[in-house]
């Protein structure tokens, strides 16, 4: 589906008007985007069969962090709230896979932004000992104290809970 939507769309180039091109790279985004949670929702099936091998590398967590959180800046602020990155140098390079901690800022900011409505989301990431803690912080709806227990259930959702898509 998405290569001839790239070839259609480079095949048009230059003949579409201003509206018809941005309908056509919607299609394209939603496609990228549907492709992307297909693709992870695959991710967690590996995980969860135990078939995923981590492959750890030593990386500098701090910056890598603030480089992800920073995808969402313009997004958070268009919406306009405030986004707030607290990623002080770590005392040495941490070892993770890049793909799963990719992932899970990724998946955790994507819930404080659609959750949110004003204010600010907050990721901070900070020496614990010998340990590294992440904490992603935000003034949205938060979640009600009888849900806490679900709060782990696979594709578990609080009802009536006001969210955004986007």
């Amino acid at each position: 589906m998405l290569s001839p939507l790239a070839d259609l769309s480079h095949t048009l180039e230059g003949r579409l008007k201003p509206d018809e091109r941005e309908q056509l790279q919607l299609v394209q985004r939603n496609g990228l985007r549907l492709q992307k949670l297909v693709n992870t929702l695959l991710d967690f099936s590996r995980i969860e069969a135990g078939r995923v091998q981590a492959s750890y590398e030593p990386t500098d967590l701090a910056t890598y962090t603030a480089e992800l959180a920073s995808l969402f800046r313009s997004l958070i602020e268009q919406a306009g709230m405030k986004l707030v990155i607290d990623c002080p140098p770590l005392p040495e390079p941490v070892y993770v896979d890049r793909d799963m901690w990719e992932k899970i800022v990724l998946n955790l900011l994507s819930n404080a932004f659609k959750f949110t409505f004003a204010g600010s989301i907050t990721v901070r990431l900070q020496s614990v000992g010998d340990a590294v803690e992440l904490s992603v912080i935000d003034t949205g709806v938060g979640i009600p104290e009888a849900a806490l227990p679900r709060l782990f259930e696979r594709f578990h959702r609080v009802s009536e809970t006001r969210s955004r898509t986007y």
